[in-house]
């Protein structure tokens, strides 16, 4: 298990996690179930931030299949974006430096 997911076990992340699905009525916020096992789902991540320090806006209420959904096309995206840069003539080296370029702390 990595140092990131046992922060989900934190205290202030269970107390995020439920207000984030009362603010949710406890149903997935695409598909509308409120059968299947609900997950708070962070829409981005930000580099050091703790999964609690999220504004109430980032995080949203999905489904156990709309989470993995959008965990699997998200990589299906990137993988794409990433396969259409390099035959346009971009380097991985310029990836490395867009990721510089990005503030990753937002204030």
């Amino acid at each position: 298990m990595s140092k990131y997911t046992e922060l989900f076990k934190d205290p202030r992340w269970q107390k995020k996690r439920l207000e984030i699905l009362e603010r949710d009525e406890w149903k997935c916020l695409l598909c509308v179930d409120k059968k299947q096992t609900l997950h708070v789902h962070h829409k981005w991540y930000i580099r050091g931030l703790k999964p609690w320090e999220y504004a109430n806006s980032c995080l949203m209420t999905m489904c156990d299949e709309c989470h993995s959904f959008e965990h699997s096309i998200k990589e299906v995206s990137i993988q794409t974006l990433v396969k259409s840069c390099l035959s346009k003539g971009y380097m991985y080296s310029d990836f490395a430096d867009l990721a510089n370029d990005i503030p990753w702390k937002v204030k």
